[in-house]
């Protein structure tokens, strides 16, 4: 599908959200919408056409929210990338996993394929959507800056 096929299917309209409810089916979302914004193409559709939906929340000064899942999640990937590259951070990791590195290897992306071990991931990008890997993560990073605190690790 391209782009201006997608823009030019598009319907949007300003809603608020009244009420949630669970039915049979899944979740039943109720969204107040004024009259002079609904288009007549969704009024005038047949009960069960299927829409596909995006939503955007809308601050009070009138710009997008960011959802805070999706900061913690791209903030969780930048965090990984910016640990790994840290040469005391590399040293800790390699420890944790046992390994010592010998010959000309890079240090960071044998970081890297640790933290990605040590999470579960097949990728740091990973971090943006998985919350148990985020909090696996918060979890090392407690323990990394506990352990250089402490002495533990030089």
């Amino acid at each position: 599908m391209n782009k201006t096929h997608i823009e030019d299917s598009a319907i949007s309209f300003e809603g608020k959200k009244i009420a949630l409810r669970q039915s049979k089916d899944g979740m039943v979302m109720l969204i107040s919408i004024h009259p002079d914004d609904i288009p007549a193409s969704v009024v005038m559709s047949r009960l069960g056409t299927r829409y596909q939906c995006v939503l955007f929340e809308i601050g009070d000064d009138e710009n997008l929210v960011v959802p805070d899942d999706v900061r913690a999640g791209k903030k969780a990937v930048a965090v990984a990338g910016q640990m790994c590259r840290e040469e005391s951070f590399q040293g800790w990791i390699l420890m944790r996993a046992g390994i010592v590195l010998e010959g000309a290897v890079d240090p960071e992306q044998i970081a890297i394929e640790s933290l990605k071990e040590e999470l579960g991931i097949e990728s740091r990008s990973e971090l943006k959507d998985n919350t148990l890997a985020q909090d696996q993560f918060r979890n090392l990073i407690i323990q990394y800056r506990k352990d250089t605190a402490d002495g533990k690790f030089q």
